[in-house]
């Protein structure tokens, strides 16, 4: 019968009360699954930082790249001969409301009647077991009970994306600031 190695058995967690009785074999496969356990979990950061550094040369392709050259030449459609793939270029619009600007964003959208894209989240802290307080609060929530409601407000980024896309289309000055408006070129490759 081989010896444990002292290294690999210290490493192993040991209750004072249950000594761990653990075979050669079975020590040599719990090291063997922690070593592979790292390798996989370095190798997933690898991935995790190759695909961030792709999706970022991407990214100014395709919003820098490509748009600038297509200008450039003039040019408002562009197939690739060997992949049949066409480019096109358009501009997009990207908003996004700050938690800062959300009050004065959201007193716009309702001073300007759009206060249907704004959604609202009431939450009830309750200790446990109050299921059935739960339930009555849906039916008469301070009145019955008492409990303080926090209420929160917010608009979904692609209601928001939308929305400001419409508003602008028609003409509609928007606050680009209070909204995080601003809007860039991007390719399309299909």
């Amino acid at each position: 019968m081989n010896q444990i190695p002292d290294d690999i058995f210290d490493s192993l967690e040991q209750d004072a009360k249950a000594p761990v009785k653990a075979t050669n074999e079975e020590v040599k496969e719990i090291g063997f699954l922690v070593k592979r356990a790292i390798e996989l979990k370095n190798e997933l950061e690898n991935i995790d930082a190759i695909r961030a550094k792709y999706a970022a040369e991407l990214a100014g392709i395709l919003e820098k790249d490509l748009p600038e050259a297509m200008d450039s030449a003039g040019s408002q459609l562009f197939q690739d001969k060997d992949s049949g793939k066409k480019v096109t270029v358009k501009d997009d619009i990207y908003a996004s409301i700050s938690k800062d600007n959300a009050p004065k964003a959201h007193a716009w959208l309702r001073e300007h009647n759009h206060e249907d894209i704004i959604k609202n989240l009431i939450t009830v802290p309750l200790n446990k077991g109050s299921d059935n307080v739960a339930t009555e609060i849906v039916k008469t929530l301070h009145e019955t009970f008492g409990v303080a409601a926090e209420r929160t407000e917010s608009v979904h980024a692609s209601t928001l994306k939308a929305f400001c896309k419409e508003q602008l289309a028609s003409g509609v000055e928007m606050p680009a600031d209070l909204f995080g408006i601003f809007i860039r070129r991007v390719a399309t490759i299909k």
